[in-house]
């Protein structure tokens, strides 16, 4: 393990996933890989959450049970 910083990553990392984050660690299924994977993914996150309606309900407005 080494004791100095490591340097700045050079690229960029992108996501996308339906499940949300806090239920990852469920579907890992092994909670020391789980904590080793978000603590890296996570570190320098930048957020972008997405809040339109899926496009099958507006292509298809039978779909939507509202």
């Amino acid at each position: 393990m080494p004791t100095w910083p490591e340097p700045p990553r050079l690229r960029s990392t992108l996501i996308a996933s339906k499940l949300p984050v806090q239920h990852w660690p469920n579907h890992v299924g092994e909670p020391t890989l789980a904590d080793a994977i978000l603590d890296c993914l996570l570190h320098n996150v930048h957020w972008q959450p997405l809040k339109a309606a899926p496009m099958r309900k507006t292509q298809n407005p039978a779909l939507d049970p509202s």
